[in-house]
């Protein structure tokens, strides 16, 4: 984001700000952390996914806890506690994120984001057509009806 242009990035913040409103919900428009890395929260989720436990509630607290809460999601600690908050097991889940099978499910899914040529999230493919962003979840919802 920092490498796009100063109108670029002025932009993204004013439509950061219509969707904040538009859509009702907390948004910090420029959280000091969302520069960090999401390897970490991704990897527990897969944990998680592994564990037979809701990765749609988790993955939302984690962008909550970024987006909202403007916490690190790149920091263990906060990934257990956000973990933990939901009533899953935080520290069993850091452990199992750092298994030779969730490395290997990560490394497969980079691979597979690579391959669809996945750019950005959010990112949905569905019947082997990319939709990328909040404001194309109409048209997703479009090809599904």
């Amino acid at each position: 984001m920092r490498q796009r242009a100063a109108q670029r990035q002025a932009y993204r913040l004013r439509e950061l700000k219509r969707w904040r409103c538009f859509l009702g919900m907390p948004l910090i428009i420029q959280p000091k952390n969302s520069a960090c890395s999401a390897e970490l929260s991704n990897r527990v989720v897969i944990a998680a996914q592994g564990a037979g436990q809701d990765v749609g509630r988790l993955s939302g607290a984690l962008l909550r806890a970024l987006w909202a809460e403007d916490r690190n999601i790149a920091d263990a600690s906060v990934i257990v506690a956000v973990a933990n908050e939901l009533g899953m097991d935080g520290t069993v889940l850091m452990k199992a994120s750092e298994s030779e099978k969730v490395s290997a499910l990560y490394e497969a899914y980079t691979r597979e984001a690579i391959e669809r040529q996945v750019f950005g999230a959010p990112t949905y493919i569905y019947d082997d057509e990319m939709f990328w962003g909040q404001d194309r979840l109409e048209f997703l919802e479009r090809k599904l009806g």
